[in-house]
């Protein structure tokens, strides 16, 4: 019986796909099926998978389909319209899924009014700095138990990195958008299904368990371009889903305000923009310069700290460099919200 339908797109994913469908046939869980959907593939992707089916079709039903119209959502849209199962799990080619991924975040569907369950991401097996980078700072889980029931913008949101959706709550809120992720300058097309399923009346739960590990990007120029798309995300998202707000954050400190005919949502609190005030500081009034590598072993520091929380272990260079990611992802996520505010007509910064 197949109450679970797995839904993963790819294209080019030769490097990943193995580690992904082996992940798979080691799940504890039995009742599910996998759904592939080529998006254009010019490696030996598609080979790669039709071999892996024909090898383990005893262990692991697979289906492969093409979609030629670009993006995830074409392709996951593809997925979902030839999936039998009630529940449907959509991760990625470069994942690696926990052998209690699919037991424990079906197990987690224990209310009516949860539409979807949003389970744990953590960093996959690092092979350099910048990709030990991303596992503490790109695709975090929220490894708490939490039920949400609405999308604001800075919370509520959850990646189809690890999202399993009850098909009829899917089939309410509607299809993923094919206008997002369709190209090189847009995105956020799981947040945008998030919002829809809270505006059908279902919650999103987080767990800390079924977990999905990422394999990161590792390298500057795919940090760069993941950065600034998740900021011209966030533009989209405020213009499609709000008709008006204003949020300001500052730290721990927030303003929000939904009686202003505004869509505005300004980040102060990011380490480009602190960076920033403390290089004008610093040309007006040099001696204050010394407050720039403070600023930058400061940033090592918490990253010292968030390592040993995840039990992820640092050379002493491997902070210091890990603090000049962080202000370049933050400075593209910047330049990513100045993007789409042209574009959408909104205010992000």
């Amino acid at each position: 019986m197949v109450e679970t339908s797995v839904i993963i797109p790819f294209k080019d994913a030769e490097r990943t796909l193995e580690r992904c469908l082996t992940s798979l046939i080691a799940q504890s869980y039995e009742f599910f099926e996998v759904i592939l959907v080529d998006n254009n593939s010019t490696d030996g992707s598609l080979e790669l998978v039709e071999s892996i089916a024909r090898r383990h079709r005893e262990k692991l039903s697979i289906r492969v389909y093409r979609e030629a119209r670009p993006g995830p959502s074409e392709a996951r849209n593809t997925g979902v319209r030839n999936a039998v199962g009630r529940f449907l799990a959509f991760t990625d080619s470069d994942c690696v899924a926990h052998p209690d991924w699919l037991r424990e975040t079906i197990g987690a569907f224990d209310d009516a009014n949860i539409g979807a369950v949003a389970g744990n991401i953590e960093g996959y097996a690092p092979t350099n700095v910048v990709d030990a980078f991303h596992g503490l700072f790109t695709l975090q889980g929220l490894r708490v138990t939490r039920t949400f029931t609405n999308f604001s913008l800075d919370s509520g949101g959850f990646a189809t990195t690890n999202l399993v959706v009850r098909r009829d709550v899917f089939e309410r809120a509607g299809e993923f958008d094919p206008m997002l992720g369709a190209n090189r300058d847009l995105c956020a097309e799981d947040h945008d299904l998030c919002a829809r399923i809270y505006r059908s009346g279902f919650s999103i739960k987080t767990i800390p368990g079924g977990t999905i590990y990422h394999i990161h990007r590792a390298d500057l120029k795919a940090t760069w371009r993941q950065a600034r798309l998740f900021g011209v995300g966030h533009s989209m998202l405020l213009k499609k889903h709000f008709r008006r707000l204003m949020l300001i954050e500052l730290g721990r400190l927030q303003l929000r305000t939904h009686y202003l005919p505004l869509k505005v949502w300004i980040d102060l609190s990011s380490a480009d923009k602190k960076m920033a005030v403390i290089l004008v500081l610093s040309f007006l009034y040099p001696p204050l310069s010394v407050l720039v590598p403070a600023y930058v072993f400061y940033l090592s520091r918490l990253i010292v700290k968030r390592a040993k929380r995840t039990q992820m272990k640092l050379r002493p260079t491997d902070s210091i460099a890990m603090a000049g990611l962080l202000l370049i992802k933050s400075l593209a996520m910047t330049a990513g919200r100045l993007q789409g505010s042209f574009r959408y007509g909104v205010v992000t910064f």
